[in-house]
Order: structure tokens, then C-alpha cells, then sequence
């Protein structure tokens, strides 16, 4: 069978056909499970329809990453709440706050695990709320709440996986695919005015490190789609290569301003091999990699610069130093684009040859702190719900502890969550609306399955084609939820109005105290979050630092991403003018890798240079950890007293790097060199 992919694709229709197909998917999928609940007499068959909405995705790597950890979330959560409440049966007050407890302590592991498995935690949380809290005043019936809760989500699940794969299945790779293309294709553009002279576009390393973040996500989507590992092992594989140029054109851009302070003669004519890396880099050059190399050993020999020729020549010392890392890096930005180029084509070729090792993920970076809050946040929020329903006897009051547990969760992964909570307010009283009207005026109508569903229709097929778009959840989960809330559909008709009244007035309430709770608690703002990451980085540096450089690079540049990408996607919602006032950390990523290679140096330099380059190190990690004018002073005098050691030394090899290094870090510190003399030499 094709794939819907290459069916639209014929037509020229993929994106707007895709979305309605996958819209009608998604109300097929509900009808099965409708229709399989009503059959097996499942007490609230409506959550069978609303599990199919919360986990329908356009691809199916989404759908096969989360659908079995929702499983087992929601098993795990049913299990709790029948545990604890045999425990707790003779006090509904304890056990509602044991489960808004529970519910805090699942967000915290979802917020801070991160991973596919997140979603098994979160669910594991909001079931609980959704089992326990309508069991507080009948405990008699848990049991069998929690297994027919179970039922329901479980048949969503396997009615929505099995549609999805077995008609017109979407696969997320090829989108990664082009995407990733399409972030090639902007490096090329954007880097190629970097090396050639022209500068970069202000804000670019944002948004190419942003998509980096985007790109690592949809990658763990289609690990789950393609049978063969080596696929998804060469998508892993380019995309750490794709990583690993943002560095290396930010190196390029602290010394081509380096070179153009030192000597503008040699800067100007540095930009005719730039023009010609950017020709390469854009195609119109079908040279090479190995050529291309070639040519930039040749400009720089041309340009009497080679790796041992530092002292004693015409060139400054520190000019020849900086010249010499211009060459590293140009040879380097050529060696990492054509293993980009030659991987990309192996994938187009189906990947049939082995993908190299996998580094593996050594850590991820964690940031406690937000996950507590937002933990906070959600156990206030419920903690209120339940006190105001046991306050006021309001039978219905146990949904207001529901929602705000649900919309307390779902979006407590953002900087400022109040914002989209008052908007999923907004959405869920639409949807309760919709709701009412459905069951009094068009339900009572009614007589047959097939009519059920073609009411379902009018709300389910362009609830679909918004929820295919990457926002589409946000604004169409919500109005689903109150919709399906409302007209709870059963196997027989029942209606109550002041019921369903009084459940919309409820609902309505739990959003709005989980609104409330996140803005008193949880609402730290985007600036608040680039300042946490800032911070994580310069801890990262001031580590390295003390372990004298000692770690592997691959960890280290993981270590450095982990926080470098969602620093970035925060910083491309910031105006430019606030971008200026915030590092992103690739400078101090260059740093980083700067020290890891001096340190591997260091051992093999004599002890005196080896302890002064130590005392360097030392005081790098010192500056980091309490930067001020004081800091500069003592790194200043210890460049100098390295520099000038290395020069005297008789080790060409070793000295030609060494002072390479000791450059760099001095402009790259500063991003122009705070410690540089005026004459471009040691003092």
C-alpha cells in the first residue's frame, strides 16, 4: 500500500488533503470506538471518543511514541487511586488530597523526564484525578470505575493506532527530512555570508539552534516508524553533524573580527576563499570535499601560514596564531559539511550501509526548579477545587478538581502557562456550549448509530483538520473536552440539564483556579528561563574548568546542547533588541571545547608550562563563576605569563597550537579581546 505521503504527492495535494484525510481518520477512529464501548455497555463510553482527540496524531511515529506509555499511565493511575482508597475510605477529605499529591508528583517526573515516556507520568497523574475524585462520596465503586476507565482509554488507543496504520499511514521522516533540508539550505545561505566577509543576519544562530530542537524531536518520533535501525541511526548521525557547524561558524565569526583588528589586509583577502567556501556550500562549486580542502590549504600556504611557522617569521605572533586557527576551522567547517552532504545522500538512498556508532546520550540537562513550581502550582490549584467542593456540597464540584488537574498539566511545560490557560478557559466554555446545544436540540433527534455520527461529524471532521496543524492541540483539545464533558455520551440518551449545567459552571471553575494558582506561583517569564539556562551553562564551564578540561568532547558538546537549544527557542520569541542583552552560549561552547583540547595539551607540555596553563584554566572557571573587573586582571596577567612561556619554548608542534588556543580564548572571552595587547603581540 502507498504511503499517504506519496499518494498526495502525486496529486500536489499533501498538505490541505492531508489534513482532511487525517480528519477523517481521526472520526472514523472515534466512531469504532464509540460504537465498541456502547457494545461492551462501558459505563462513560465518551472517553473512549476523547482518549481517540487527546492522542490522534497526522503521523504515525507520534502516535506509536506515546500510545503505549498513555497505556500504561493510565493503569498506573487507576491502580493508585484503588489502592489508596481502602486505605483512606473512611475520610474523602485525605483521600482527595492523596491524589492531588499524586497528581503533583507525576507532573514533576513528566516535566523533569522529558522524554516519550513523559506522557506515561502525566497520564498517570490526571487519571487519577479523573477515577478518584468522581469515587469520593462512593468508594464501593472504584473497582469497577477504574476498570472501565481503563477499558475506555485503552480502546481509544487501539482504535486510533489501528485506523492510523491501516489506512494511508503518515510517516514524520520524510517531513524531518525536508526540514532538515530546508536548515541546510539556510547554513549554506547564512553561513556562506559569515565566511565570506558579508556577516551574518543578525539572530540566526537563534533560529537555526531552535530548529535543531525541533528537528531532535520529530527524530524520536520517526526512531518509531521505519523497521530498519539504521534509518533513524543515520538521521541521528546527521543531525549531530548539523550540530556540530553552529560552533564552528561562531569561531569563525570572534576571528575573521579578530583578523580584521590585527591586519585588514589579510581579513580582505581571506575573502576571496570565503566567497569561494560559499559558492561551494551553495552548490555552484561542484568540487569535493577532499578539493575543496585542498583549496584552502593552498590559500593558506599561499599566505605563508603553516602550522609550524609562528616564530621567527614576518607575521605577529598572536596574528599568526589567530591566522592558524582560521585555517583549523575553515578545514574543519569544510570536513563537517561534506560528511552533512555525503550522509543526506546515503539517507536518500535508503541508509542501506551501517550508520556510524551512536554516541549515546550521556545526560540530558534538568532544571528542577520549574517542574516544582509547576508542581506547586497544579496542587494548589486542585487543593482549592476540592476544598470549594467540599466546602459547598456541590455534587458536580468534584469537576472542578478534574480540570484543574487536566488544564493544571497540560500546559505546565511553558515559561508563562496563565496565558493558554485562560485561553483553554475560553475554549472549554465554548465547547460546554456546543455541548448543551448538542444535547438538548440535536441528540434528542437521534434514533441510530449512524445518526449519532453524523451529529459527531459536524464537530469531529473540522476539529480534525485543526488538530493535524503543529498548534492544532492547543486550540481544539480544550473545546473537545467540554463538548465530550457535556454530552457524556452513554449507550442510552440521558439528559439532566441542571447537571450539565452545573458540570460546565464546575469545569469551568477548576481551569480558572489552575489560571490563577500558575499566575501566583508558576508564571517565571522567558527572560527568567534564559537566565536559569545562562546560569546551568556558565556551572557547565566553571566544571570543566576545575576537571582542567577533562572530558570527553562528545559529553561535553551533548552537555552544552541540552541547554543551548531550549535557550534558543526562548531567545527567537524575544524582540532583537532584547536578543542583544542575552548570550545564546555557543561563545561559551567554543570556550568549552578550547579548554578540553588545551587540557589534552597540558599533559604533554612540560611541568612549569603545564601548571601555568593549570593556574589558567583555574582562574577561566573562576571568571565564570564570579566575573568582574577583577577577574579580567588575573586573567589578563596569566594569558601573558603563558604566552610568553610557549614562546620560548623549542616544541614547535606543541607551541604552534598551544598559542592557537590561548588566542582564541582570549578573543573569545570578550568576543574582541578585553585582554589583547594593541599590537596584536603578548606584552
Amino acid at each position: 500500500m502507498k504511503s499517504l505521503d506519496e499518494v498526495l504527492s502525486i496529486a500536489g495535494l499533501r498538505s490541505v488533503s492531508g489534513d482532511v484525510l487525517f480528519s477523517f481518520k481521526t472520526l472514523i477512529a472515534a466512531g469504532f470506538a464509540l460504537y465498541i464501548a456502547f457494545s461492551l455497555n462501558l459505563p462513560q463510553a465518551y472517553w473512549a471518543l476523547v482518549t481517540v482527540l487527546i492522542i490522534a496524531q497526522p503521523y504515525s511515529g507520534m502516535i506509536r511514541s506515546k500510545a503505549l506509555y498513555r497505556v500504561i499511565g493510565t493503569i498506573v493511575g487507576a491502580s493508585f487511586v484503588v489502592f489508596i482508597m481502602p486505605l483512606l475510605i473512611n475520610s474523602p477529605e485525605l483521600f482527595s488530597i492523596a491524589i492531588c499529591l499524586w497528581i503533583a508528583i507525576c507532573l514533576f517526573l513528566s516535566l523533569y523526564d522529558g522524554s516519550p515516556r513523559s506522557y506515561g507520568f502525566i497520564l498517570g497523574g490526571y487519571t487519577s484525578a479523573l477515577i478518584g475524585f468522581p469515587a469520593v462520596d462512593s468508594p464501593g465503586s472504584i473497582f469497577l470505575l477504574a476498570r472501565s476507565r481503563v477499558e475506555e482509554v485503552v480502546l481509544g488507543v487501539l482504535t486510533t493506532f489501528l485506523v492510523n496504520e491501516l489506512f494511508f499511514p503518515r510517516q514524520v521522516t520524510p517531513l524531518l527530512l525536508l526540514r532538515m533540508d530546508k536548515w541546510l539550505s539556510h547554513v549554506a545561505k547564512w553561513g556562506g555570508e559569515e565566511v565570506s566577509g558579508r556577516g551574518m543576519t543578525p539572530g540566526v544562530p537563534h533560529s537555526l539552534g531552535g530548529e535543531i530542537s525541533t528537528m531532535s524531536a520529530m527524530g524520536i518520533h520517526a526512531a518509531y516508524e521505519s523497521p530498519d535501525p539504521r534509518v533513524s541511526g543515520w538521521l541521528e548521525a546527521l543531525m549531530s553533524r548539523m550540530r556540530d557547524l553552529l560552533p564552528v561558524f561562531v569561531d569563525l565569526k570572534i576571528h575573521r573580527k579578530a583578523l580584521s583588528r590585527f591586519s585588514p589586509a589579510l581579513s580582505s583577502d581571506l575573502e576571496i576563499l570565503g566567497r569561494e567556501i560559499d559558492d561551494w556550500m551553495s552548490g555552484k562549486h561542484h568540487l569535493s570535499s577532499k578539493e575543496m580542502d585542498q583549496m584552502v590549504s593552498r590559500w593558506f600556504s599561499e599566505h605563508g601560514i603553516s602550522f609550524g611557522l609562528l616564530k621567527g617569521g614576518t607575521i605577529p605572533t598572536e596574528l599568526g596564531s589567530l591566522m592558524e586557527r582560521l585555517s583549523r576551522r575553515f578545514h574543519e567547517l569544510v570536513i563537517i559539511w561534506g560528511d552533512c552532504r555525503r550522509m543526506r545522500q546515503r539517507i536518500a538512498h535508503g541508509g542501506v550501509e551501517e550508520p556510524p556508532t551512536p554516541k549515546g546520550r550521556v545526560s540530558v540537562f534538568r532544571d528542577p526548579l520549574l517542574p516544582f513550581l509547576s508542581a506547586l502550582a497544579v496542587s494548589l490549584a486542585v487543593g482549592t477545587s476540592i476544598f470549594i467542593w467540599r466546602a459547598l456540597d456541590w455534587p458536580e464540584g468534584f469537576a472542578a478538581a478534574m480540570m484543574a488537574a487536566v488544564s493544571g498539566t497540560f500546559f505546565a511545560a511553558m515559561d508563562d502557562p496563565s496565558g493558554a490557560i485562560l485561553d483553554f478557559l475560553a475554549k472549554i466554555n465554548i465547547g460546554s456550549a456546543a455541548g448543551l446545544v448538542t444535547l438538548f436540540f440535536f441528540l434528542p433527534q437521534v434514533h441510530d448509530f449512524a445518526g449519532l455520527m453524523a451529529v459527531m461529524g459536524i464537530v469531529l471532521i473540522p476539529a480534525g483538520i485543526v488538530l493535524a496543524r503543529p498548534d492544532g492541540p492547543l486550540k481544539v483539545l480544550p473545546f473537545m473536552i467540554g463538548f465530550s464533558g457535556l454530552i457524556a455520551l452513554q449507550s442510552t440518551y440521558h439528559a439532566d440539564f441542571s447537571h450539565a449545567w452545573n458540570t460546565a459552571i464546575s469545569e469551568a471553575v477548576g481551569v480558572f483556579l489552575a489560571a490563577l494558582s500558575t499566575v501566583l506561583v508558576r508564571s517565571v517569564g522567558v527572560t527568567f528561563s534564559i537566565r536559569r539556562i545562562l546560569s546551568s551553562i556558565h556551572m557547565e564551564i566553571v566544571q570543566l574548568a576545575n576537571l582542567q578540561g577533562k572530558m570527553d568532547r562528545s559529553v561535553f558538546v551533548d552537555h552544552m546542547f541540552d541547554r543551548i537549544a531550549p535557550l534558543m527557542s526562548r531567545m527567537g520569541v524575544l524582540g532583537m533588541d532584547a536578543r542583544k542583552n542575552h548570550p545564546d552560549g555557543l561563545y561559551d561552547m567554543v570556550v568549552g571545547l578550547d579548554l578540553i583540547r588545551l587540557g589534552e595539551i597540558r599533559e604533554k607540555l612540560p611541568p612549569e608550562m603545564g601548571d601555568s596553563i593549570s593556574r589558567l584554566t583555574l582562574a577561566i572557571g573562576t571568571y565564570y563563576d564570579r566575573p568582574g573587573e577583577a577577574g579580567k586582571k588575573v586573567l589578563k596577567s596569566l594569558f601573558d605569563e603563558v604566552w610568553l612561556k610557549i614562546v620560548d619554548s623549542t616544541d614547535m608542534d606543541l607551541e604552534s597550537e598551544t598559542l592557537s588556543l590561548l588566542a582564541s580564548l582570549r578573543w573569545t572571552l570578550d568576543g574582541g579581546g578585553f585582554m589583547a595587547s594593541s599590537d596584536g603581540r603578548a606584552r
